[in-house]
């Protein structure tokens, strides 16, 4: 069953590393097939803070998968109860602020409207 959940969390991360180098093209080399680069950030922080954030994650996707392809525990026992916890609080928080910011909070800058539109997200031609 490891192995499983390690192929899935692998292929995760190499979607996610897909999305890391195709922000990098666009900082660098901008194409017209991938989405522009204001699509590819989500958030405010600068690019070489957000490229850092991001290399640790993909490190975290390696760490993750190969314990878990191994058959060894992610994190210590004494770990789990506080991860859940936390995961379920980031969870609670993220949803509000999807549903704050589709309703009441809509002019706010930490929920902007625009990276909250399905159709932003959904439509290629919006791309180019």
């Amino acid at each position: 069953m490891n192995r499983a959940y390690a192929i899935a969390i692998a292929l995760l991360g190499i979607a996610f590393l897909g999305r890391v180098v195709a922000h990098i093209i666009q900082i660098t080399m901008p194409v017209a097939f991938l989405p522009p680069l204001e699509s590819l950030k989500g958030s405010e922080l600068p690019d070489p803070v957000l490229l850092a954030a991001q290399i640790v994650i993909l490190i975290l996707f390696v760490v993750v998968a190969r314990r878990m392809a191994a058959g060894s525990r992610v994190i210590a026992l004494r770990w789990t109860y506080p991860t859940i916890v936390l995961g379920v609080i980031y969870f609670l928080v993220m949803t509000a602020r999807l549903v704050l910011g589709l309703t009441i909070l809509a002019d706010d800058k930490w929920l902007p409207r625009r990276s909250l539109r399905v159709s932003t997200w959904s439509s290629p031609a919006r791309w180019c």
